[in-house]
């Protein structure tokens, strides 16, 4: 049980159950193994073994969570399936949120009104930014199959849709486990979409949600520079220690904190002075800590995805294998850039200066918003 422990503590702050709750789904012990033990996940296994995803399940009046009601399961599979039609990332480089964002909204308990009035509000504003029809992206005529796959992976977004056509013909848990191996070392790609799109389409059980966020790792992906790193830190405590003080020797033009980031992070000569931290998971809470407090510190949409990218990751671990380490490297490496584009604030002594709102007002407030 101690080598879960950590794993279970991790994901506990981002869910809704137990701690020992997350205890038993995770961990493999004769007491969480028992058949006593299995009540608390009895919902998710239920539509597992009949076949339906977590959202049709609802629809067809299966209890599968909290805060999820029939018609609005409905309504989120419904945004996700027409957001099927369309390419992982819009004309102007962005991410397509769309099924994430259905997904989030029905778990906190939103209407069918309000997550179908969201969709199209999101569709609307973003039409500058062009939804890209996954049909009408190429005329295809590249073939992707188990020989060439790997040379066909790229960060332009082409052949999605043969992507998509290869995925969809193999064995599900085999395909994602072989694309996250290959793949670990670009989670941060398109700030980490790829992984957190999959993620979601993982606890969803939507087939052809997760052979989209597949086609959009592989079409979307870009490696992080391999380097030898100049030294080492014992824990991320240490590693953040040094990082701030790297930034005051750092010499850069005037740029936006976006920009910043994403030079610092394709700079081999600023990668190889990230310090290296073994083992990151051993301590994930660590992690999670790291990642919430930088974005308590400084909230904006970038270090917001340094916390939605680890959990996916934690979401995703079982299906990365030994290929999961280097995955938490590369998000490590990701959030260290991000700790430099901020300016490095002190994590672990200043107090972040937050407004807490309760949880009515949190959901009533994104329910009003209507953004991604």
């Amino acid at each position: 049980c101690s080598s879960r422990r950590d794993r279970a503590a991790a994901l506990s702050l981002w869910t809704s159950g137990s701690r020992s709750a997350h205890h038993e789904a995770t961990c493999v012990c004769a007491r969480c193994s028992s058949p006593s033990s299995s009540s608390s996940t009895s919902s998710s296994s239920s539509s597992r073994r009949s076949g339906l995803s977590p959202l049709r399940a609802a629809a067809e009046g299966q209890r599968v969570g909290v805060g999820t009601e029939i018609a609005a399961a409905a309504a989120a599979e419904k945004v996700v399936e027409e957001a099927l039609k369309y390419k992982a990332t819009l004309g102007n480089g962005f991410s397509m949120h769309a099924p994430m964002v259905a997904l989030a909204l029905s778990r906190l308990g939103a209407t069918e009104t309000q997550i179908l009035e969201q969709f199209e509000a999101a569709r609307e504003k973003q039409k500058r930014y062009k939804w890209l029809s996954i049909e009408g992206e190429e005329e295809e005529t590249t073939s992707i199959g188990e020989e060439n796959w790997k040379l066909h992976v790229n960060d332009t977004g082409e052949n999605e849709n043969a992507f998509r056509a290869f995925f969809r013909s193999g064995q599900q848990d085999a395909v994602v486990q072989e694309v996250l191996k290959y793949t670990a070392s670009g989670v941060h790609s398109r700030l980490h979409h790829g992984v957190i799109r999959l993620a979601y389409a993982m606890e969803m059980e939507m087939d052809e949600e997760i052979v989209a966020a597949l086609a959009a790792i592989t079409t979307n992906y870009k490696s992080m520079p391999r380097v030898s790193r100049e030294e080492s830190a014992r824990d991320l405590a240490e590693a953040m220690d040094k990082i701030q003080k790297m930034h005051s020797t750092l010499k850069s033009k005037p740029m936006g904190m976006g920009k910043k980031y994403t030079n610092y992070l394709g700079d081999s000569s600023i990668v190889s002075k990230i310090p290296d931290v073994q083992d990151l998971s051993s301590n994930l809470s660590q992690f999670v800590a790291v990642v919430v407090r930088l974005y308590l510190l400084t909230p904006n949409i970038f270090t917001l995805h340094m916390i939605t990218g680890l959990h996916a990751l934690l979401v995703l671990e079982s299906h990365f294998g030994d290929s999961f380490d280097e995955a938490l490297k590369s998000h490590y490496t990701s959030v260290a850039a991000m700790y430099l584009a901020v300016k490095c604030p002190d994590i672990f002594s200043k107090v972040p200066d937050i407004k807490w709102r309760t949880w009515d007002e949190l959901r009533a407030h994104v329910f009003m918003t209507k953004n991604d």
